[in-house]
C-alpha cells in the first residue's frame, strides 16, 4: 500500500501540503491549470479531505509569499495561460513563443517575471479589444469616477460583515455577482455582455483594496520594482490628493491591466476551488500575520502600522533565536498599531478576513503567538537577538471577528488553525485554549529526549493538526540525513528498532555514503584536471579513480543496495502522523514521495534560493 492510501481511523482526516507554485505545469510555475484539477482529483481518490497551500498573494523582490505586495490581491503568476487561449485572449503559437524557464523542477522567477507580464499584457489588450472592459464606468479604467463606485466595499461597516464564514464554508467562499459563474466569465466573445458585467461587479465589490493595489503596481512599474514606495516622489509617497489624481489619469492603462489580472486570478481560482469543494476537498489557506513594508497595504493604510512621521518603521517584526536560526529571524515587516486598530473595531483585519474567506475554507493563522504578544526589533538591527515583547490584541480581535461574522468565537474554531510554534508562554497557551482553535504539531520537533515533548504523538490532544514538517522544515528524509548518528539511532529505536538493528542501519549507510562520495569526488577531480588540461593532475586523479573502480564493489551500487535509514524513518514518521489522535494530519507531498533536501521549499533566514521547488511527477497517476 502506498503511504497516501493509508486510511485514518475514528473519522479523523488527512490532507497534503503543496504550494500552488510547486504543481507541475508547462508554464514555468504551478498554476490554476489542468494539473491542479488532476491533483485535486488524486486527493479525492486517495481519501484526503484537505489541500493546504501557501499564501496566494503577489510576491515581491525576494519571491516570498510571506512578504506579499498586497494582503488582498492574488498572484498573477498563478493565472493559467491555457485558459487565456481558450478565451481567445492568446493563440497557441503566441503561448509557445514565451520562455518560462527550462527546468521543470524549479521556478526561474527572473525569467518568469519578464515573460509572464508580457504574456498577460498581450491578453489584457485583447480583453479590452473584445469590449469586455469598454463599458466600464467608475472603474479602474476611469480615475475620475473611481471614487464614486458604490457597493459593499465602499462602506467599512458593511465591508466588515463577513457572511457565513463560521457555519457555512460554502457561502463564505462564494464571491457575489456574476463572477460566481466561471463558465460564463470564460466566454468573452459570446456577445452577451456577461464578462463586462462580471468585471464591473468585481471592480466595484473590491474597490476598497483594488484601486490602491492597481495604482501601487502601476507606480512600481514606473519607478522600478527595486525601489520601495518610500523612495517615490514625496507627493506620491504621502498620497497627496492632487498627485494621486494625476497619477490615476496618466497611468489609467496600467491600472486597468492590474485590475484585469485580479479579475482573472479570482475568476480562475474560484472555479478551481469550486472543483475542489465539489470533490470533498477543503482548501487550507495560509495567512501571514504581517504584511510587507513595500506593499499597497502599508502605502495605502499607514495609520494601521507603527510608523513615524516620515512613514518609516522604528521597530520591525522578527522572532528571537530558535531551532531555525541561532540569531533569530529579522523579518523586517512593519508592526501593527494595535491600539488604533482596536479603536476602529479592527476594521482592516476584519476586511482582510472577509477577503481570505473568499479564497479559503480554513485559514492557518501564521505566527499565532504574535496575537498574544509580538517581538519587536530596532529597525536598524543586524539580527534579532535583542528585541522586546509587546502585548498583542489577544481574544479581543477574535471576538470582533466573530461579532462581525454574526457567530460565536467557538464557531470560528472550525475555520482556523493556529500555528503555535516557536517561543511559547502560558499566555500563548491560554489564548489557544480560549480560542478553541486547533494547534500545530510538528514531528520533526519531537525528538529532544524529553518523554513529555508536546510534539510526540503519544502526547497529543485531539484538537490539533499534525505535520511531519512544514514549509519551513527540511523534508523529513533531508532532516533525518542531517542528524547525528546518535540522534538517528535514537529515533529508529523510538520507531521500533532494537539498538543493534538501529545502529547497524545507521553505520552501514554512513559507510556506503562515504565511499560513494569519495568516488564521486575522484570523478570530479578527473573531469576538472581534463578541463584545465593539467596532465600531472589528471594522472593522479585517474589513478585514484582506478583504485576506487578496483574495489570489491562499486560504491554507488553498494550504496543503492544498503537500506536507507533516512527513507525508513521518514516513511515510519508519516505513518505515525496518520495514526495519531490529531484531528487532521497534513503530509507535505515531498514526504509522501520520500524526497531529500533537494525538494526543500524554504530555509528560514535566507533569501535567493527559496520558494522554487516543483514536483515533476504526475500525482494523478496512481
Amino acid at each position: 500500500m502506498k503511504l497516501w492510501d493509508i486510511k485514518r481511523e475514528n473519522s479523523r482526516e488527512k490532507g497534503v501540503l503543496l504550494p500552488v507554485f510547486s504543481l507541475p505545469s508547462g508554464y514555468g510555475i504551478g498554476c490554476f491549470s489542468k494539473e491542479a484539477r488532476e491533483f485535486i482529483d488524486w486527493l479525492h481518490d486517495t481519501g484526503h479531505t484537505y489541500w493546504q497551500i501557501l499564501p496566494l498573494n503577489p510576491t515581491g523582490n525576494a519571491d516570498s509569499p510571506y512578504q506579499p505586495l498586497s494582503s488582498f490581491a492574488g498572484n498573477a503568476y498563478f493565472i493559467d495561460p491555457a485558459q487565456l487561449v481558450q478565451q481567445g485572449l492568446l493563440t497557441e503559437d503566441e503561448l509557445a513563443g514565451f520562455d518560462f524557464g527550462s527546468d521543470p523542477s524549479s521556478v526561474d522567477y527572473e525569467t518568469l517575471y519578464d515573460s509572464r507580464m508580457e504574456m498577460l499584457r498581450l491578453a489584457h489588450g485583447r480583453f479590452e479589444g473584445a469590449g469586455a472592459a469598454a463599458e466600464m464606468t467608475g472603474s479602474c479604467d476611469d480615475p475620475g469616477t473611481a471614487a464614486e463606485m458604490t457597493g459593499p466595499c465602499d462602506d467599512p461597516g458593511s465591508a466588515a460583515e463577513m457572511t457565513g464564514p463560521c457555519d457555512d464554508p460554502e457561502s463564505a467562499a462564494e464571491m457575489t455577482g456574476s463572477c460566481d459563474d466561471p463558465e460564463s466569465a470564460a466566454e468573452i466573445n459570446d456577445g452577451t455582455g456577461s464578462v463586462a458585467e462580471a468585471y464591473r461587479a468585481f471592480v466595484s465589490e473590491n474597490a476598497d483594496w483594488l484601486e490602491d493595489y492597481a495604482l501601487f503596481m502601476a507606480l512600481r512599474d514606473v519607478y522600478g520594482k527595486e525601489l520601495s514606495w518610500d523612495e517615490w516622489p514625496e507627493d506620491l509617497r504621502i498620497r497627496k490628493p492632487s498627485a494621486m489624481e494625476k497619477a490615476r489619469g496618466e497611468l489609467a492603462e496600467q491600472i486597468g491591466f492590474y485590475c484585469w489580472t485580479q479579475f482573472e486570478f479570482y475568476r480562475q481560482w474560484d472555479a478551481l476551488k469550486r472543483h475542489a469543494n465539489a470533490a470533498g476537498i477543503r482548501i487550507i489557506g495560509d495567512m501571514p500575520i504581517y504584511v510587507s513594508y513595500d506593499s499597497s497595504d502599508c502605502w495605502a493604510d499607514p495609520e494601521q502600522f507603527q510608523l513615524d512621521e516620515e512613514r518609516q518603521p522604528a521597530m520591525i517584526a522578527g522572532v528571537p533565536p530558535d531551532d531555525f536560526a541561532e540569531e533569530g529571524q529579522l523579518w523586517g515587516n512593519p508592526l501593527y498599531d494595535w491600539k488604533k486598530l482596536k479603536a476602529d473595531g479592527y476594521r482592516w483585519w476584519i476586511r482582510r478576513m472577509q477577503q481570505s474567506f473568499q479564497l479559503y475554507d480554513v485559514i492557518r493563522l501564521d505566527h499565532f503567538r504574535g496575537f498574544e504578544s509580538y517581538y519587536a526589533v530596532e529597525a536598524d538591527a543586524e539580527n534579532a537577538l535583542y528585541g522586546v515583547w509587546n502585548p498583542g490584541p489577544g481574544m479581543d480581535l477574535f471576538r470582533a471577528m466573530a461579532k462581525a461574522a454574526g457567530c460565536t468565537t467557538e464557531s470560528l474554531a472550525d475555520r482556523f488553525i493556529a500555528e503555535d510554534l516557536g517561543f511559547l508562554t502560558e499566555g500563548v497557551r491560554k489564548l489557544l485554549s480560549d480560542s478553541g482553535f486547533p494547534g500545530t504539531k510538528v514531528l520533526q520537533f519531537a525528538f529532544d529526549g524529553d518523554p513529555d515533548n508536546v510534539y510526540l504523538p503519544e502526547n497529543y490532544k485531539e484538537n490539533c493538526v499534525v505535520y511531519t514538517g512544514t514549509h519551513d522544515n527540511n523534508t523529513t528524509v533531508g532532516w533525518f540525513d542531517e542528524l547525528s548518528g546518535d540522534d538517528q539511532a535514537g529515533i529508529l529505536q523510538y520507531l521500533g528498532y532494537s539498538a543493534i538493528d538501529a545502529w547497524k542501519l545507521v553505520l552501514e549507510y554512513a559507510a556506503a555514503k562515504k565511499a560513494a562520495a569519495e568516488k564521486f569526488a575522484a570523478e570530479d577531480a578527473v573531469a576538472k584536471a581534463a578541463a584545465e588540461k593539467d596532465p600531472a593532475e589528471a594522472a593522479v586523479a585517474e589513478k585514484e579513480l582506478a583504485e576506487a573502480a578496483a574495489a570489491e564493489k562499486d560504491p554507488a551500487e553498494e550504496m543503492a543496495s544498503v537500506p536507507d535509514p533516512c527513507k525508513i524513518a521518514a516513511e515510519a514518521l508519516v505513518k505515525k502522523a496518520l495514526d495519531s489522535r490529531a484531528r487532521i494530519a497534513i503530509i507535505p507531498l515531498q514526504d509522501y514521495y520520500l524526497l531529500g533536501s533537494e525538494a526543500r521549499v524554504n530555509v528560514p533566514g535566507t533569501v535567493g534560493d527559496n520558494w522554487k521547488w516543483r514536483t515533476v511527477r504526475q500525482v494523478a497517476t496512481r
